[in-house]
């Protein structure tokens, strides 16, 4: 397969993204019956906790930055620190998701107790944040691709790292919809510990949950600290967050038939449906 055929079929990345996003909602609606609106509260939760987690990244960046005396390529410098400051900086990327993304969700529950009414409603706002983040980096993928591929202006570089990406990674344009499921099953499983852990009070569910989303971004920013996406088989970093998602299908299963029995959702009942929990 020839390079210039092998970068066509990343324009497929975008569209594959978005498809299984689409795929998790319309089959948890399906399945659950829960109603549209506790998608778009993931959606919102996710959004709220990004923001204050960039904003909060922003705070620590810039007097590193200004540490390292301000350099021109403020990756390759914080790759060039010791392993120590890298395993650091990794284990502070993941901590921020944990505290803004999973502690927004925890405080938001805690003021709207109807978060946690049933199994639906909860995995319906994990699968809303996931799917919204999948949705966001599969439209930037579909502009961004084509910008690389068709010579726009400063488009140049972009295409070169990207024939360099798929050099050493095999199937790259699978990567990313793969990256999506997997992150899709671990937004679901710890959103759904950090409701269930209000739903039953029980906050050694909020921890589990914790942990499993900041893992998640503490293995990608070892890698990205490193300085090792450029240069080695993205697979890897794909193998080596995948367990965090294998995981979570018996997590998100256990969710569901542990959660406490409440009378009938409002949205059920309105359309003459019965949510099963199990």
């Amino acid at each position: 397969m020839t390079p210039s055929t092998s970068m066509y079929l990343m324009l497929l990345s975008g569209p594959l993204m978005l498809l299984v996003a689409l795929i998790f909602i319309i089959g948890w609606r399906r399945r659950s019956h829960a109603a549209f609106r506790w998608f778009l509260v993931g959606a919102g939760v996710w959004t709220v906790g990004v923001i204050m987690k960039f904003v909060a990244a922003a705070g620590i960046s810039i007097p590193v930055y200004f540490a390292l005396g301000k350099p021109t390529d403020y990756a390759a410098a914080l790759s060039q620190l010791s392993w120590g400051w890298i395993l650091l900086s990794a284990l502070c990327s993941g901590a921020l998701t944990g505290v803004f993304e999973i502690g927004v969700t925890y405080l938001a529950a805690r003021i709207w107790r109807s978060m946690t009414t049933d199994a639906g409603r909860a995995v319906a706002v994990g699968v809303g944040a996931g799917a919204f983040e999948a949705m966001l980096l599969g439209l930037a993928v579909l502009v961004g691709i084509p910008v690389a591929l068709f010579g726009l202006p400063d488009a140049e570089v972009g295409k070169k790292e990207l024939m360099r990406s798929m050099a050493i990674t095999p199937a790259l344009w699978l990567v990313p919809v793969v990256e999506r499921l997997i992150a899709l099953l671990c937004h679901i499983s710890s959103r759904a510990l950090v409701l269930l852990s209000v739903a039953k009070n029980r906050l050694s569910y909020f921890w589990c949950g914790f942990l499993i989303l900041t893992a998640v971004d503490a293995v990608a920013g070892y890698f990205d600290t490193s300085g090792q996406v450029m240069k080695i088989n993205t697979w890897w970093i794909e193998l080596a967050i995948a367990p965090l998602a294998i995981i979570s299908i018996p997590i998100i299963r256990w969710c569901i038939r542990n959660w406490p029995k409440t009378e009938m959702p409002v949205e059920a009942a309105s359309e003459g449906l019965i949510v099963e929990n199990g």
